[in-house]
């Protein structure tokens, strides 16, 4: 007698289960409440789930599956089921059977068991996947999904929050592989699925997309396609990447960034990238941009004392011109994050110039290749910036630091001209500057007068004065300041006071004169004899003279015009005040073209023992070695 056997088929396999694996399953007022739970959190979902598990009837469908929710049961039934392997109902049972034990020891808090809470990392739970899609998936669980250093790991701790509570993204990595097996065709979850896999009560839902983002940014072997997610024993593009950036040589990244550097530096101030020693960076009166290299980090002493001998010197020399030189340094943390993008950016590129590896990878992939490139290679700029950060000048007490800041979103504009912009918001660069300001920095209480040339060297010398946009700032400043009668400039033998100067007349040999002795040099040239009084710089004055035109204050050692062949000067000058005997005695004798000789007498004493001997030995003398100076004599007590 022949008899036709109808397995167990739709709903009927819930009580199937049910009745096979529990003696009890509880109080029916709880399934009918989780069931209750899970179809509200559905309704409030939207469109965000399939419209199947909003209808009326999946309620139903919740309540008898339950404890296990019914996608867990319909994907073991639609696709693991179709492998030969695998024994239909038998085959469900006892992995259902190592599920419930697994979550039962764990003491899991889900309401329901859902494709996110199977624990691959069980090994019995694991082998029921893997003799049915081969051992070579061990690989693919460890480095993705439950290996304590698998990537969907990481991504929960380093998330924390909700992600490291709830194990987000390793439970979506889960359900993902659960979903990509089958004998047939059906491979892979959409998003919709993923969250019926999911998500619970407390889970907020935006966290599935972003999620499955970050996902798909670090597993190396989980592949999208068309709006599915599926795990492959294939690496995807990530791996790829990876296996490229790890081929990148430092020299090659070095290169790429220096390029980059390149590229961004800007044309605003006379730039050297890269300096080795200080005479890689010219001397002269030009504004100045030294760019170190990345390894030269603000935050390194290596660099400070680098940054200390390039503002000081110029190769075996003292530099002239320190008021004209700035130096940018990279910041530590994000220098680092330069060059991880840069060797992204290289690997990225030679995948796409390996042709043959191009062809093997899917349309989307070459896509999503594409997208990484040109994302890697638009944020590189910005990095730039975000890096060279720190920026180094000459100070009056050694060198000043200054931070420039992390730029706006979206800054791309050259190095040089955000550095530029810098030091004018602060006015350390001036492009402008008052008559009064520069009579204040140009000429001390007792001057009444100097070269405008000496004024412009002094500007380019010393860093405790602004830096200039160019020497036309102190001809403007002069030009404005004559002509508001708040000071004069003699040119020649004529004098110009409250009135306006010819550009051509500002140049060398003008010498800008205090507004008494303009005045009287204005009246002298009517042919008046008219007093001329000169502060000494403590409030009195210092001297009271008749004068000719073009007259100033000075000791009446030698007539009005007259010449002397040498001069032998002894005298004792205040240590602070160097600076001032080399800009008001050498210099005005040496533009008169007298060959100098210089000779320093000098006595330091202090409390026994305060003067050490390395200061005498690595500083003083070291310093003298290298001005070329000749020791007459030198006592030591």
């Amino acid at each position: 007698m022949e008899a036709i056997y109808t397995p167990v088929e739709g709903e009927e396999v819930y009580e199937l289960i049910r009745r096979r694996l529990l003696e009890d399953a509880g109080d029916p007022a709880e399934a009918r409440r989780t069931a209750d739970g899970y179809f509200e959190l559905y309704q409030r979902l939207g469109d965000d789930i399939p419209r199947e598990a909003r209808e009326p009837a999946y309620r139903e469908k919740l309540r008898k599956a339950y404890p296990f929710h019914p996608e867990l049961i319909d994907l073991l039934f639609e696709r693991w089921s179709t492998f030969s392997t695998f024994q239909r109902t038998r085959g469900v049972l006892r992995l259902l059977a190592e599920v419930l034990a697994d979550l039962y020891r764990q003491q899991h808090p889900a309401p329901l068991i859902q494709p996110a809470h199977l624990n691959l990392a069980n090994a019995a739970i694991r082998r029921e996947f893997l003799k049915h899609i081969g051992n070579e998936y061990e690989g693919v669980i460890a480095s993705d999904i439950v290996d304590s250093n698998a990537r969907a790991q990481k991504i929960d701790r380093e998330a924390g929050g909700d992600y490291a509570r709830f194990g987000v993204a390793a439970g979506l990595a889960t359900a993902i592989f659960f979903g990509s097996f089958s004998g047939g065709e059906k491979k892979g979850l959409g998003i919709q699925r993923l969250r019926l896999a999911a998500l619970r009560e407390g889970i907020p839902a935006a966290l599935v997309g972003d999620a499955l983002g970050r996902l798909e940014e670090e597993l190396w072997y989980l592949h999208a396609e068309s709006g599915l997610y599926a795990f492959s024993n294939q690496p995807n593009l990530n791996r790829i990447i990876v296996e490229k950036e790890e081929q990148a040589q430092d020299e090659q990244i070095a290169a790429a960034i220096r390029e980059r550097l390149e590229r961004i530096a800007g044309s605003e101030l006379s730039v050297t990238l890269w300096p080795r020693v200080s005479q890689d960076v010219p001397d002269n009166k030009q504004l100045k941009l030294a760019i170190l290299s990345p390894q030269q980090v603000r935050q390194s002493s290596a660099t400070t004392g680098f940054v200390e001998e390039l503002l000081g010197k110029a190769g075996t020399t003292f530099r002239t011109y320190r008021n004209t030189l700035v130096v940018l340094a990279p910041d530590a943390a994000e220098a680092a994050v330069l060059r991880e993008r840069v060797k992204r950016s290289l690997a990225l590129q030679a995948i796409q110039d390996d042709k043959a590896l191009v062809r093997q990878l899917s349309e989307e992939s070459r896509r999503t290749l594409e997208s990484k490139l040109k994302d890697a290679e638009g944020g590189i700029p910005f990095q730039v910036l975000a890096a060279y950060r720190h920026l180094a000048k000459a100070g009056e007490a050694g060198v000043e630091w200054l931070d420039l800041g992390l730029p706006t979103v979206g800054e791309k504009g050259p190095l040089a001209r955000r550095v530029r912009e810098s030091l004018k918001r602060q006015e350390l660069l001036v492009d402008r500057l008052a008559p009064h300001r520069l009579l204040e920095k140009a000429l001390r209480s007792d001057e009444p007068e100097k070269p405008l040339a000496e004024i412009v060297e002094a500007f380019l010398r010393y860093p405790h004065l602004p830096m200039l946009e160019s020497e036309a700032v102190i001809e403007s400043a002069v030009a404005q300041g004559v002509a508001n009668s708040l000071f004069g400039v003699r040119v020649g033998e004529h004098v110009y006071f409250g009135e306006s100067v010819p550009d051509a007349a500002l140049g060398y040999g003008a010498v800008l004169l205090r507004k008494e002795v303009a005045e009287a040099a204005r009246r002298a040239e009517a042919g008046e004899a008219v007093p001329i009084e000169v502060g000494s710089g403590d409030g009195r004055p210092s001297m009271v003279k008749e004068g000719p035109v073009g007259a100033t204050a000075g000791p009446p050692t030698a007539p009005a015009g007259a010449a002397i062949s040498a001069l032998h000067l002894r005298a004792k000058v205040p240590w602070d005040k160097l600076s001032d005997f080399l800009r008001g005695v050498v210099l005005p004798l040496r533009g008169d073209g007298a060959d100098l000789e210089i000779e320093v007498t000098l006595d330091a004493r202090s409390a026994p023992g305060s003067i050490k001997t390395s200061t005498l030995e690595q500083k003083v003398n070291e310093t003298l070695r290298q001005i070329g100076a000749e020791v007459l004599e030198e006592r030591t007590e």
